[in-house]
């Protein structure tokens, strides 16, 4: 999209995107203040620096919209894919690392896979809603709940082929 239109097209849904994200946050974030719960307490460090922090969503538009405009008015190349991975690290992200081994021989192979290398725990989802359990009030309890992430898990074999 971005080849056919200058990056203008591209740009435009970018602000549109993060103006939703944002406004979306708010609610979201109204609602947990509501319920008792204080953005600060949140796990997540990414949560924690952007909800309800206007000076971080003022960064990320003014840096993201400078680096679309120089590359659309001046086709300035930033090194942008080299340095996001150490951007997101930074803002407190995570990482997984897998390894895949297999090696195949005539009619036999053998394969290691490690999923979560670093054992890293994260969480692989997660929502707030109003959750009525056996014992709660009929009204519900407003909560944070997430699935966790995988830990380091190991899966090896061998194969026969015919």
């Amino acid at each position: 999209m971005a080849t056919v239109t200058d990056g203008t097209a591209f740009f435009v849904l970018g602000v549109i995107g993060t103006w939703l994200f944002a406004a979306v946050d708010a609610v979201r974030t109204a609602q947990l203040i509501r319920a008792g719960f204080a953005p600060d307490a949140e796990q997540d460090a990414i949560s924690r620096r952007l909800y309800g922090n206007p000076l971080a969503w003022a960064v990320t538009m003014i840096s993201l919209g400078t680096v679309f405009l120089l590359h659309t008015l001046f086709n300035v190349q930033l090194p942008v894919r080299e340095f996001l991975p150490v951007v997101l690290v930074l803002l407190g992200g995570y990482m997984l690392f897998d390894f895949t081994a297999r090696y195949r021989y005539k009619w036999l192979e053998a394969f290691l896979s490690i999923e979560n290398l670093t054992n890293t725990e994260y969480r692989e989802a997660q929502f707030f809603f109003t959750s009525r359990l056996a014992g709660e009030p009929a009204s519900g309890v407003p909560d944070i709940h997430y699935t966790p992430g995988n830990p380091r898990s190991v899966l090896g074999g061998l194969a026969v082929r015919f």
